[in-house]
């Protein structure tokens, strides 16, 4: 059995790990998102349909889980279609904490952006969550701005996967 490996296509299993997180959240003072936003029909009616749920195993254990999009008209609505993956609801259960799950998660969505010739990997977070946008900084993420929407700041951060020709003779 491998140390870890991340699946396509696990709805349920995404969602519950999600809730899990968020609710550990709501416990410790801390909340991200609320449980009602947690469900499939929610998450389902909001990213488009190319959107997909990929739960990490560590030895076999579900361990983390996240939403790799390949637009999001929400939060990138200039981006056009094609140009990047977009990361949502990154999430590593408490057990599993401090394993490196969140950059394992991040450098597989950005091999499927290398894979499909998309330059970018671009997320949104909480503005206010200052230790999380460190760690989306020390993963290579630069932030470009914020947006504001359903009284909620956030911060966008992109990552260039795929370097253009120019970039690799300078």
């Amino acid at each position: 059995m491998a140390e870890w490996e991340i699946r396509a296509g696990e709805l349920d299993l995404a969602v519950r790990i999600m809730r899990e997180v968020a609710q550990w959240c709501i416990d410790t003072g801390r909340p991200m998102w609320t449980l009602d936003e947690l469900t499939a029909e929610a998450l389902l009616r909001h990213p488009p349909a190319e959107a997909d749920f990929r739960v990490a195993r560590f030895y076999g254990e579900p361990a983390a889980a996240m939403i790799l999009q390949w637009r999001d008209p929400l939060f990138w609505p200039r981006v056009p279609a094609g140009e990047s993956g977009f990361l949502h609801k990154l999430c590593v259960r408490r057990a599993f904490a401090g394993r490196g799950l969140s950059a394992r998660m991040v450098e597989a969505a950005a091999a499927e952006c290398r894979e499909r010739q998309a330059s970018w990997l671009r997320l949104d977070t909480d503005n206010g969550r200052v230790k999380l946008c460190r760690l989306y900084e020390g993963m290579g993420f630069v932030k470009v701005g914020n947006m504001t929407t359903e009284n909620r700041r956030y911060a966008l951060f992109e990552r260039r996967v795929i370097e253009t020709d120019r970039q690799r003779h300078s």
